[in-house]
């Protein structure tokens, strides 16, 4: 996901996307900068 790896916030992510605060972070711990 770009959102993601663009830095935007978790809070804005999960509004954005239909996604939990959790699942967002789960995402983010799981990409490779």
């Amino acid at each position: 996901m770009n959102l993601l790896k663009a830095g935007f916030s978790v809070e804005f992510i999960s509004e954005n996307t239909g996604l939990s605060k959790e699942e967002v972070i789960n995402l983010k711990n799981n990409i490779e900068y």
